[in-house]
């Protein structure tokens, strides 16, 4: 398991924030409560699609009714069995459509690297 930041905890304490961060395996462990916000940097296509379907109910699991999703999507569309897997705004809104209301969603400035392939995808939890 990794370790957080310390200068993210160091950052949060001094500036007086009440963030919780934790630590887990965010697809099989119980929040021992739900969050207001859940934020994604590129995890999504890390998930093999035959999994994504238990990543929204993961969400559904840490979110609370209202609570927003913050993604940063990586859109690519090849694919060669390996991650990161493919990822379309189609399957997006398939996927997350029902149980969350997308709010918004842009184009970010991104490493130039991926330029074009990240794509923010703010939802929010009905």
């Amino acid at each position: 398991m990794g370790s957080l930041s310390s200068s993210a905890k160091r950052l949060a304490d001094e500036e007086r924030l009440p963030i919780d961060y934790r630590i887990g395996d965010f697809l099989s462990d119980e929040p021992h409560q739900p969050f207001d916000l859940v934020f994604e940097h590129t995890l999504f296509c890390a998930i093999p699609p035959v999994r994504r379907d238990d990543y929204v109910q993961a969400l559904r699991r840490w979110l609370k009714p209202g609570g927003l999703y913050l993604a940063v999507n990586y859109m690519i569309t090849e694919d060669n069995g390996e991650p990161p897997f493919s990822t379309t705004t189609a399957e997006l809104d398939e996927r997350f459509g029902e149980p969350f209301e997308l709010l918004r969603r842009w184009t970010p400035r991104s490493y130039e690297s991926r330029e074009g392939k990240e794509l923010i995808n703010e939802w929010r939890f009905r």
